[in-house]
């Protein structure tokens, strides 16, 4: 991914957004008050308990130039437009009016949170990892696993696999270096 870029990808049945914010994106989330924020909770599964709604409780810790968002309008489910448009330069989402800002934190109404944030993960060499909880399928589980790496457009399936396990566990790793 290169500066000021997003990718959107289908994750879950939802689409997944990663925006690799420039430093003028970074200072305007991080300038604004959060007491003026319609939500001021951060939405991210990833700390304990209600964070506030900082720039940096919204995107990937040690490396806060990724914002990485579950892509669904927090009114009715429908899908913002990204790459910097709406009132406040992040997400709009055209159906009912809503905008968010650069780090999609809602600002105008009607949706009434933040665009949530996924649980995952983060290794040393930038491979992102969303994470869902277990949970069980019934009596045969499947266990995918799908490798999207960001060199171009190259997207693959690794594994996918039946388990006798009674739970499934599915992760999308994203590789955010230039390798």
């Amino acid at each position: 991914m290169s500066l000021g870029t997003q990718l959107t990808f289908k994750w879950r049945g939802k689409p997944v957004f990663i925006r690799f914010q420039t430093e003028k994106e970074i200072a305007a989330a991080r300038e604004e008050d959060i007491a003026d924020l319609p939500d001021s909770i951060a939405r991210n599964p990833n700390f304990d308990g209600d964070v506030p709604a900082t720039d940096e409780n919204r995107t990937v810790p040690g490396h806060e130039e990724y914002l990485v968002m579950i892509g669904v309008c927090t009114h009715l489910g429908c899908v913002p437009l990204g790459d910097g448009v709406g009132d406040f330069g992040g997400w709009f989402c055209p159906c009912h009016g809503s905008h968010y800002d650069t780090a999609g934190r809602i600002r105008k109404d009607p949706a009434p949170e933040n665009l949530h944030i996924p649980k995952f993960s983060l290794s040393d060499d930038l491979i992102l990892t969303l994470r869902i909880r277990r949970r069980q399928l019934g009596r045969v589980d499947w266990q995918p696993s799908i490798q999207n790496i960001l060199d171009g457009i190259t997207a693959r399936t690794l594994t996918t696999r039946a388990i006798a396990t009674a739970s499934v566990s599915v992760t999308t790793a994203i590789n955010f270096s230039s390798t």
